[in-house]
C-alpha cells in the first residue's frame, strides 16, 4: 500500500507539473504530442448536454449540467481522483447529518453538488488538449482499471465581469466516456468552505 501511494504521489507530482507547464507561455516546450482545438467562446446559452465522446464534450456537459443544477448528469461527469482525494470526499460525506447524507448516497454526489456552486460561468473557450503518456494511464489504470486514456484540457472560462480564468483540468475516459477527473486540491477546497460554513443549498 505504501508503494502504490508513493506511486500515485509521483504521478499526482507529474500532472501537476504538466498542468503548470500547459498553462505558461512555454507550452511548445512539453514533450507530448499537442493537439490544438482553437474553439471560439461558446457561451453559457449555447452550452448543451454534448455527452461525453470527447473531453471536449464532456466539458461542455460538466458545465451544461452546472448550470442547469442537474446533479445526475453533474455527477456522471465526475470522477474523484483515487487514493487522498477519495478519502477526503468520503471524510466529508460522513461528516453530514444523516438526513443529507441519505440524500446524497455517495461521495462522487455530493462533490458534485458542490461543483455546481463553482460553476457559475458565462462562456467557455478550449484552447488545447494535452493527452498524457501511456506510462501515465498505466499506473491509474492500476488503481482505476475502468481508465483507458488521459488528457490535460485548457481552456478559459468566462464570467460577466473581469479577464477569463485560464484552467488546466484532466480528463480521463472510462468505459461511459469522459469525465472530469477531480483533484485532492479541489476536495481540500470545499472542505475548507464547509468548516467555514459554506455549504450551497440542495
Amino acid at each position: 500500500m505504501r508503494e502504490d501511494r508513493a506511486a500515485l504521489d509521483r504521478l499526482r507530482l507529474e500532472i501537476e507539473t504538466l498542468k503548470k507547464s500547459a498553462s505558461s507561455a512555454n507550452i511548445e516546450n512539453i514533450p507530448q504530442s499537442r493537439a490544438p482545438v482553437a474553439n471560439k467562446p461558446l457561451t453559457a446559452s449555447e452550452w448543451k448536454h454534448a455527452g461525453r465522446s470527447t473531453p471536449e464534450h464532456a466539458l461542455e456537459t460538466l458545465l451544461w449540467a452546472g448550470l442547469n443544477r442537474n446533479l445526475d448528469v453533474l455527477t456522471a461527469s465526475l470522477a474523484i481522483e483515487p487514493g487522498a482525494a477519495q478519502e477526503k470526499a468520503e471524510a466529508l460525506l460522513a461528516s453530514l447529518p444523516d438526513e443529507a447524507r441519505g440524500y446524497y448516497g455517495t461521495p462522487e454526489r455530493f462533490i458534485a453538488h458542490l461543483t455546481a456552486a463553482q460553476l457559475g460561468y458565462e462562456a467557455m473557450a478550449v484552447d488545447q488538449t494535452l493527452p498524457l503518456g501511456e506510462e501515465v494511464v498505466q499506473i491509474v489504470h492500476q488503481h482505476q482499471p475502468e481508465i483507458s486514456a488521459m488528457t490535460l484540457v485548457t481552456v478559459d472560462l468566462h464570467r460577466k465581469e473581469g479577464l477569463p480564468k485560464r484552467k488546466t483540468l484532466i480528463m480521463q475516459r472510462s468505459f461511459d466516456g469522459w469525465k472530469f477527473a477531480v483533484p485532492e486540491s479541489a476536495v481540500d477546497t470545499y472542505a475548507a468552505q464547509l468548516a467555514n460554513g459554506g455549504m450551497p443549498s440542495p
